[in-house]
């Protein structure tokens, strides 16, 4: 099914809320929603074509933003991000999309996220290293660890060349 979740907070800066004990944060930005179960496993494709106007940081809609994301979600708890991305940097959006895939699954169901950092995370992992950082330091600089570590995820492992894998 298709259902646009979200909502309007028209001149708000982006934010973390807390229900429950569970860290939900939100921008404002209205995504698009589709969710398949298929098999064994739940994928959730979010997307949105607003970003905030550079005048009165209200909410529009503009055929030039573009906020992606799709996650694969496993029996065995994990969360796969297999891609996202968004043309609209620095306001939170790509923590959103991924709070919002860890709700649509459920989040007790939840027990890791993982993904292969695409460029930008690569680029700034690359370049934390040169800088003299660890390889779990120059993780958590990434905009990806820094969205994770937002969200209460406080472990990290390299799986391989590009991958991570965050834990509670």
């Amino acid at each position: 099914f298709l259902a646009s979740i979200g909502g309007s907070v028209f001149g708000k800066s982006p934010k973390a809320l807390t229900t429950n004990n569970k860290s939900i944060y939100r921008t404002g930005l209205t995504f698009e929603t589709d969710v398949k179960n298929i098999g064994d496993k739940t994928v959730v494709e979010l997307t949105s074509k607003q970003k905030f106007d550079r005048k009165t940081g209200e909410i529009i809609t503009s055929k030039y933003a573009d906020s992606n994301l799709l996650a694969t979600f496993h029996k065995n708890g994990n969360l796969y991000i297999n891609w996202y991305s968004t043309t609209v940097n620095g306001k939170g959006v790509s923590t959103d999309m991924i709070s919002r895939v860890i709700e649509e699954i459920k989040k007790k169901k939840v027990l890791s996220i993982s993904a292969e950092m695409g460029h930008t995370n690569w680029d700034v992992f690359n370049r934390n290293l040169g800088g003299g950082m660890s390889p779990i330091q120059a993780i958590w600089q990434t905009p990806l660890g820094k969205s994770m570590s937002s969200l209460g995820y406080k472990n990290v492992t390299r799986d391989s060349y590009r991958n991570v894998t965050f834990k509670k």
